[in-house]
Order: structure tokens, then sequence, then C-alpha cells
């Protein structure tokens, strides 16, 4: 099996054999979908993804419709666990950036539920069954993009999937300055996952939190709070105070990869981020590590009991 991998924009009907590579194998014949249903009006309409190997051989696949749908996500079996179905994900909600949409939809087959959770989708709606197989549909905000091409956002729900989208990108640190671990973008089990990938990611890994009232958290049994017990070593939370600090004011989110996420006010949920800005992560880093040079150690995180 090939190690090298990349993804490509495909086009219907000029790929229509690389993308039936893919799809037949793992709908018609594993998934035992009508092979009169799998292709469908939508295919020329659609903005399509194939990952592929050095040979140029089709792998994986999924397509954006025009509706804002994510879906015909497909990994041949003997690439499963390779990453590749992310990396078909990655392109189309980039792909959906370009295009301007401001929310993503997809039918998820239940058993892919945490899969897509990764990516900032959430469950909604009953169960249903759609070619024999039990589904639930997803969906995810998308940040706008600015003039400058900033992610700017104005809701909770965007402000965590921006954040969530940062924390893919991290490869071992990630700092965070909150008031008060707001629960609306922390107590997830998908952020929680994704936090604690980049804490168990080796030699070097780092999660630093300042927040400047813990009390809340404490109190409603807060997630990343038990992952800090959790992952003692390598998670850290100061206590930080904007009375005596005027550097620690905004809600902050850095990764180690050149990706930022600031929200001026820490009690709202409006602000900006880039996925790729590297002056500007610098600039934000210098800055938080002197508030976390003048924070305090969060002893009530460590002196809980689980």
């Amino acid at each position: 099996m090939s190690s090298i991998l990349r993804v490509i924009d495909a086009y219907y009907p000029a790929d229509l054999e690389r993308l039936r590579a893919v799809r037949e194998p793992v709908f018609v014949v594993e998934q035992r979908c009508p092979a009169e249903e799998e292709w469908d009006a939508l295919d020329r309409l659609s903005a399509h993804a194939l990952v592929v190997n050095e040979s140029g051989e089709p792998v994986a696949t999924g397509r954006l419709t025009p509706d804002h749908k994510i879906g015909r996500m497909a990994v041949l079996m003997d690439y499963r666990g390779t990453g590749v179905g992310a990396m078909i994900m990655e392109h189309l909600i980039a792909k959906a950036r370009t295009l301007g949409y401001s929310e993503l939809a997809l039918s998820s087959q239940v058993h892919a539920i945490p899969f897509y959770a990764r990516f900032g989708f959430i469950a909604d709606g009953p169960e249903y069954m759609d070619a024999n197989i039990p589904h639930r549909m997803m969906q995810r905000p998308l940040p706008t993009t600015t003039s400058t091409g900033l992610l700017a956002f104005n809701r909770a729900a965007a402000a965590r999937v921006t954040a969530m989208d940062l924390m893919r990108t991290a490869r071992h640190r990630i700092g965070i300055a909150s008031h008060s671990l707001d629960a609306e973008l922390f107590d997830h089990d998908a952020v929680i996952s994704l936090l604690k990938r980049i804490g168990l990611s080796g030699r070097g890994a780092r999660i630093q939190i300042l927040v400047e009232d813990i009390t809340p958290a404490l109190q409603n049994s807060h997630r990343l709070v038990a992952l800090a017990q959790r992952l003692s070593s390598v998670i850290e939370v100061r206590r930080g105070n904007r009375r005596d600090d005027p550097e620690f004011g905004p809600a902050v989110v850095l990764t180690d990869n050149g990706g930022w996420l600031r929200r001026p006010d820490p009690m709202r949920y409006e602000g900006e981020a880039s996925l790729d800005d590297r002056p500007r992560n610098r600039e934000m880093w210098l800055s938080f590590d002197r508030s976390w040079e003048r924070a305090e150690p969060e002893t009530s995180v460590r002196a809980l009991k689980l």
C-alpha cells in the first residue's frame, strides 16, 4: 500500500471512472446499495474530491453538493485508518469556505457519527433508514471569510467549530485563554477528543490553559477539567487576572502550526481566526507567554478527586 497520498479536485464526468473505482466497491459491493441509486443528478453539479496514491490510483472520495451537503464519502478497505477520510473532509470543508457557504450538512451512517463529530458536525434529528442502513442528519456552521482572508464568527457554535478546526491542525502544543472555560466552546466530547489527541501526541506535548475564574467549570463537572486531571503531566492550568495583567483580556486559542483564534470580549462569541497566519500567531504566543509567566498555578484543579 502506497504511503504517499494526496487529495485533489475531481470533476464529473471527466473523472467518472476514478470516482467509480472507489464508490462502487464501497457502496454497491460492500454495503449492497442499489447500483441504480449510486449515481444521481447531483454528481454533475457537485464539487468532488479524490485521494490518490503515488501511482495516481484513487483510494477515497467525497462530494460537496450545491445544497451545501457533504456526501458519498468512501474509502477503499485497504486504506481505512490511514487518515484519508480526514483528508477528504478537510478538503471539502475548505472548498465550502471558498464558496461562501455559511453551514454544511451531511447524512451520516450511525456508526460514522463520531468521525464526523471530529469536524464539528452535530447530530440533529431522529435516526432513519437509507438503503437499509441507519442514518442521522448532522450539521455544522461555517464562519464567514472576511475581505482580508480571516474567518469571522459571532455565535457559540461557529466559534466552537472554528476552534476545533484549529485544534485539528495542531501538532503538540495548544494555548487557551478563557474567562471561565466557556462550556459552549470547550465542554464537548469532540473538543475533548481533539485535545486528548494533542496531549497524547508524544514528546513535547503541552496544553496550557489560562483561566480567570475556574469555579463554574469545577461546579459543573467540566470535561476539560477532568481531562486536565487525567493528563496532568501535559495539561497545565494557571489563573490569570485581567486587573493585574493588561495582556490577559481577549479569549484566545493558539496552535503550534500557525493557527489562532481571538474573541476581543471573552464574554461574547464575536471573533476572528486564521488557520495559518504565522506572523500573527507568533505575536499572540509572545503575549500569551508573558501572561503565563505572570499567572499563578490553579491548584484547585489538581486538588479535586475524580
